[in-house]
């Protein structure tokens, strides 16, 4: 494979299957900075580094993922950051000045999120195809619903941009473009989810990410709730038997680790390196 080619361009060229593959969170930090963010947004913000990678690291310590926000078109934004809890699904919005005051402060949620936001990824020091493929789905979902749309800092997973995560439940969206952007809204704004492009809900590891989208699809269940892991066994050194179970449906899904050929996982790195896929072997309703 060329190694000149965009990183998402060759993802999809290759083929790169999109389940298993969203970054675990179980809340989120949404700080209001119209940019440019730096490569490592905290760990660089320019004011403040130190700062910012503190608040990185507290971040990390509690499985929350720090992102920086803004209006698409980098239009005039307030001084605000929120924090959105996954599993009360919840939201609390808060004023700051620097970020001493949002290391300092409590991340707590206290008001439900009842209607999803979209966060885009188009963070372009971080990886050119976060921009270029990030930006006109940005553009196209800010015309639908322009309050609840924001671009964000680095996702994960630059390969496959454009990358969305729409909270509260972490879904998280790869190789979306702005045709998919209606798909999308009409199964966010019922409060479901968009299976054929779904890399995982981030509140999930990524074993259970790639077997709850297997069995989902299988039982046409696109609901965030449905099919949640009841357990997992050790089948193998790189396999997985994950059983799910809802009082609707229930299966057990066999998934394997497989290491496939090295590839880039972003323009950002110079050669390829080590490059592993999540594969569902078995689908067994139970």
């Amino acid at each position: 494979m060329t190694t000149d080619l965009p990183c998402g361009t060759a993802a999809r060229r290759r083929g790169d299957p999109l389940p298993g593959t969203a970054a675990h969170a179980t809340s989120w930090l949404l700080v209001e900075y119209p940019g440019p963010w730096p490569r490592r947004a905290f760990e660089d913000y320019p004011a403040d580094p130190a700062t910012g990678a503190a608040i990185a690291r507290r971040a990390r310590a509690s499985d929350t993922r720090p992102l920086f926000i803004r209006r698409h078109g980098r239009a005039p934004t307030e001084r605000r950051f929120a924090f959105v809890d996954g599993a009360s699904r919840s939201i609390g919005w808060s004023s700051y000045e620097n970020l001493a005051e949002i290391l300092d402060a409590a991340w707590q949620a206290d008001s439900p999120l009842t209607e999803p936001l979209y966060l885009v990824c188009t963070h372009g020091r971080h990886d050119r195809c976060c921009a270029v493929a990030g930006r006109p789905v940005a553009a196209e979902l800010s015309r639908a619903v322009p309050e609840r749309t924001w671009e964000c800092s680095h996702l994960g997973g630059d390969r496959f941009a454009g990358n969305l995560l729409m909270l509260p439940w972490g879904a998280t969206y790869g190789f979306v473009d702005t045709l998919d952007v209606p798909l999308i809204l009409e199964a966010g704004e019922n409060g479901l989810l968009h299976l054929p492009l779904l890399r995982g809900c981030a509140t999930d590891r990524p074993v259970v990410q790639t077997a709850r989208i297997a069995a989902q699809r299988l039982f046409a269940r696109p609901q965030p709730d449905a099919l949640p892991v009841a357990g997992i066994d050790q089948a193998g050194p790189d396999r997985w038997l994950v059983h799910l179970a809802d009082p609707v449906s229930a299966a057990v899904v066999t998934v394997e680790r497989v290491r496939v050929p090295d590839a880039r996982a972003t323009c950002a790195h110079a050669e390829p390196g080590a490059m592993h896929e999540w594969r569902v072997l078995d689908v067994v309703p139970a």
